[in-house]
């Protein structure tokens, strides 16, 4: 919980999610000079209320899009990926539908080479970002199950 949590807990994830991804800024030179790109990867927390893990990753959401403004006079693409659960080892104990990494891998190699900026991985990321312009009540996570 972002009033009652641990802060420096919320100050470290906001240093990882935020923070990180900048950090990586220093890349850009490179990446202009080779024609490169940069995919973001994001949770569907990107658009949910409810914990204190969650306000970072809708930051981070503002940072890849910030980024890809910046970034878009060298040329360097900036690709957002928004995924709810992927069939990995990470998700296996986790009782929920998931997607196929390689399928998710796919299509982020598609929205790339298409010249997409942002990957709906997923119908549970595409019925949230649509929800984005209902009422904010709407986005917690019980309306994402």
């Amino acid at each position: 919980m972002l009033l009652t949590g641990d802060l420096q807990a919320v100050t470290e994830t906001f240093g990882v999610d935020v923070f990180g991804p900048l950090r990586g800024r220093a890349f850009a030179p490179i990446l202009a000079a080779n024609n490169g790109g940069v995919v973001n990867m994001r949770s569907r927390l990107s658009w949910l209320a409810g914990s204190a893990h969650w306000a970072p990753e809708a930051a981070a959401w503002s940072v890849t899009n910030s980024l890809r403004l910046e970034l878009v006079p060298q040329n360097t693409q900036v690709v957002g990926v928004h995924a709810g659960f992927i069939d990995t080892d990470m998700a296996s104990a986790i009782e929920r539908p998931k997607t196929a990494a390689a399928a998710i891998s796919a299509r982020i190699v598609d929205s790339f080479e298409g010249g997409d900026v942002e990957v709906l991985a997923d119908d549970v990321t595409v019925t949230l970002k649509a929800a984005l312009s209902g009422p904010v009540e709407q986005l917690t996570f019980s309306a994402a199950s």
